[in-house]
């Protein structure tokens, strides 16, 4: 196990350098961020010594080892606009309406696919049945960024219900976190209703029947935590999944989270933002990876055997 772990450790490391090198070549293609800074009145000079303070005169190689270097001490940067401000600080004061949006959101469409996943699985092939994989489809199907405009135009525009962007009290909440567990629905149901349909055709289970045991002890505790182990699995890809809904939504509820604070990043090509965002990111995904390959190896001893 512990060889197990010190393999993985090392993907995952291996894996965060790439995407650092990846990430610092993608936003440098992006554009000349002294462009900024330039005024009609402003000379070579000037620019240059612009470049200079940016640390962008220096051969590429030289600013990703300061980069990195700096990296390994907790430090993503500073911004290069306003007043250069640390981006460690601007993510931190940014983070905390993010959650506030993306844990209910998760833990909403995480429970509403577990009732709809299941439901599917225990009546296959039924009108309840199609009905599931129609919300499934549907959701897959529908932009993410449509379906929060549609929101506000509805709820806020047309019914007045909710308020249609900012912070603000609980009414403020139900719509962006609405949209972005609809967001994040679909692949959740797809998977509980097939790991849930594995499970129901599999020996135990027909052998817990035969039995006698009741129904509702078959599915609920029986099945259903053998099922949970493949959306386990998949956490990392769910996590991804959880960051682009927070990106769409908080551009379109002007909700002033990371996901927004990276799209004005974008915009403005203040790549140090955009490199701290994208990493944090990344490493939370590693993370979270690495988490479950951890515990499906303790879970599943082959499983650390065949990959070793």
């Amino acid at each position: 196990m512990t060889r197990f772990i010190i393999v993985r450790l090392l993907q995952s490391f291996v894996a965060l350098i790439g995407i650092s090198v990846l990430i610092f070549l993608l936003v440098r293609a992006s554009g000349d961020p002294t462009m900024l800074y330039r005024t009609s009145m402003s000379t070579e000079e000037d620019i240059a010594r612009i470049r200079a303070n940016l640390g962008l005169d220096k051969p590429l190689p030289e600013q990703y080892w300061i980069f990195i270097t700096d990296l390994a001490q907790g430090d993503l940067g500073e911004s290069l606009l306003g007043q250069r401000r640390p981006v460690t600080e601007m993510i931190w004061e940014r983070l905390d309406n993010s959650l506030l949006l993306a844990v209910p959101a998760f833990l909403l469409s995480m429970i509403v696919a577990l009732l709809l996943g299941v439901l599917g699985a225990v009546k296959r092939d039924t009108w309840m049945d199609n009905g599931v994989k129609f919300v499934a489809i549907l959701g897959q199907a529908l932009p993410g960024f449509w379906l929060a405009i549609m929101c506000i135009l509805l709820f806020s525009v047309y019914w007045q219900i909710f308020p249609p962007s900012h912070m603000g009290d609980f009414s403020h909440y139900v719509l962006p976190v609405s949209t972005m567990a609809f967001f994040l629905l679909p692949g959740m149901l797809r998977l509980v209703r097939s790991s849930m349909l594995d499970v129901l055709d599999s020996e135990y289970i027909k052998m817990a029947r035969i039995k006698g045991l009741p129904e509702r002890i078959v599915i609920w505790k029986h099945a259903l935590r053998n099922a949970l182990i493949a959306p386990l699995t998949a956490a990392g890809m769910i996590l991804a999944m959880l960051v682009t809904g927070t990106v769409v939504t908080e551009q379109v509820f002007a909700w002033p989270g990371v996901g927004m604070l990276m799209l004005d990043a974008l915009f403005s090509r203040d790549f140090p933002v955009v490199q701290g965002i994208v990493l944090m990111v990344a490493a939370m995904v590693l993370l979270v990876n690495l988490l479950v390959d951890i515990l499906y190896a303790y879970i599943e001893p082959q499983i650390r055997y065949q990959q070793m």
